[in-house]
């Protein structure tokens, strides 16, 4: 079926998802719901280690000005790995041009973000950027994200609240993490909406 909607994974987290009800939490003491957490946190950990799923991050120090080379966890010494999986496609993060904007920057602005943008405000170089890549894609306007995941999370969520009637298809079998994540959510408010029925 090409719609995520029936799509193994989905079934079986929705499944667990009832099992855990199932469980009678909404009698059981603060005590118990802890230890039944716990329990469905170790559990989970275990399966992911058996199925060879267990994330442990490489430590890896890219070398300046020798991209795509980089060290492995962290010397300096041994013999230099080539990384084939980063989004710096065209090593533009080692480009002189773009080092010297970043280090102008920061001497007259300082070290990070300082915050969310809807909260504290945003700096100029990102209306800068921004109004570069609309007028670059002939755009009215464009609004840059910190990951791809999170515009999918924003833009889908958005999509879903002012289009009646809106569904969402995708290739189970390619479909991206953030649109899983955002699939299987979207089960749960309708289980929980259910739920809150028998309350």
């Amino acid at each position: 079926m090409p719609s995520c909607y029936y799509s193994e994974y989905i079934q079986k987290i929705t499944k667990e998802f009832i099992v855990f009800f199932d469980k009678e939490i909404f009698h059981s003491s603060a005590g118990g719901l802890y230890d039944m957490y716990e329990m469905i946190v170790k559990n989970k950990l275990e399966e992911l280690k058996k199925s060879g799923q267990y994330r442990e991050f490489v430590t890896i120090n890219r070398i300046s000005g020798q991209y795509p080379l980089a060290n492995l966890d962290g010397t300096q010494d041994g013999k230099p790995v080539v990384v084939w999986c980063s989004n710096d496609y065209l090593g533009m993060s080692q480009h002189p041009k773009v080092t010297e904007a970043m280090h102008n920057a920061i001497e007259m602005y300082g070290a990070g973000s300082g915050g969310s943008r809807n909260i504290g405000g945003t700096h100029y170089q990102y209306t800068q950027l921004e109004e570069s890549l609309a007028e670059w894609h002939g755009k009215e306007a464009a609004l840059v994200f910190p990951t791809g995941y999170g515009s999918n999370d924003a833009t889908i969520q958005c999509l879903l609240r002012i289009l009646p009637n809106c569904i969402i298809f995708s290739d189970e079998k390619t479909m991206h993490q953030s649109l899983m994540v955002f699939v299987v959510l979207q089960l749960i408010r309708i289980f929980l909406d259910i739920m809150m029925l028998f309350i």
